[in-house]
């Protein structure tokens, strides 16, 4: 079973909240009380000061959330991008890759990456010495 929900989207400065307005069992009846709430928004003056609109967002009963499906796909997305650049990484000489004593993979910078890090490194202006800016000298 679709249900259809009515969320009322204002902005408030740079930030915009949603809060949920009501739920229907059929479209053409969210879309009767869109009409008629945006109706007396505007009515009462409030569209003047505040920036705000009234939208549909349909879902299905006993269903996964739309959100945690795109998370996990994110998720996947990340690790295999990571999983991606540290093979690069490893291919090229740059990263070591080790195994602690508690079974989990670390990385390391090889010599040739410690120099490339440095020669690439870019830091504040104000900062002369990158030792100092690490904690590494006096």
């Amino acid at each position: 079973m679709k249900l259809y929900a009515i969320i009322w989207i204002t902005k408030f400065g740079k930030l915009y909240a949603m809060e949920p307005v009501a739920i229907y069992k059929d479209m053409e009846t969210a879309l009767e009380y869109v009409l008629k709430l945006e109706q007396a928004w505007n009515k009462l003056g409030n569209d003047k000061y505040e920036e705000a609109t009234f939208d549909i967002i349909d879902f299905k009963m006993d269903e996964e959330p739309y959100l945690l499906t795109y998370f996990t796909k994110m998720e996947e997305k990340i690790n295999d991008t990571r999983d991606h650049h540290l093979s690069k990484l490893m291919k090229d000489g740059m990263v070591e890759q080790l195994i602690g004593d508690d079974g989990y993979f670390y990385y390391e910078l090889t010599e040739k990456g410690e120099k490339l890090a440095k020669k690439k490194a870019l830091f504040p202006q104000h900062v002369k010495d990158w030792k100092r800016f690490f904690g590494k000298g006096k």
